[in-house]
C-alpha cells in the first residue's frame, strides 16, 4: 500500500488565466504526492461566479521544478456546471515536481 504525502495546502494560482471570463473561479488548491515517486494529483474548487450554465470548462495545470521550470503538466474537465455550482476536481501528476500553478481556465 503506497502511503501519501501531502506537500502543502496552498498552491500559487498564475495570476493570468486563474478565471475565465470570471465565469469560473478556483479556489482551495492543493496538492498530494504518493512517496516514492511522483504520482498523486492536484485539487481544487472551481466554482461557478456566472449566471450561465458552463457547457465545458478545462483547467490546464503546469508542474514546476525548483528553479520555477515547467517540468510538466496536467488537467481536469467537466461538463455542465450551473450557476454557483461548485466543481470539485482532481488532476493526476505523474512525475515529480516542487510546484503547481494554474496556467490556464476555459469555459464555455
Amino acid at each position: 500500500m503506497m502511503k501519501k504525502l501531502v506537500l502543502g495546502t496552498i498552491l500559487a494560482i498564475a495570476a493570468a488565466g486563474a478565471q475565465a471570463n470570471d465565469a469560473l473561479q478556483i479556489s482551495d488548491l492543493a496538492a498530494t504526492v504518493y512517496q516514492g515517486g511522483g504520482s498523486g494529483y492536484v485539487t481544487g474548487t472551481a466554482t461557478n461566479t456566472s449566471a450561465s450554465r458552463i457547457q465545458a470548462a478545462t483547467i490546464a495545470i503546469n508542474l514546476l521544478d525548483a528553479s520555477g521550470a515547467i517540468i510538466g503538466t496536467t488537467s481536469a474537465q467537466a461538463t455542465g456546471i450551473e450557476p454557483g455550482q461548485q466543481w470539485k476536481f482532481r488532476a493526476p501528476t505523474t512525475q515529480p515536481y516542487n510546484r503547481a500553478v494554474v496556467a490556464s481556465v476555459i469555459a464555455s
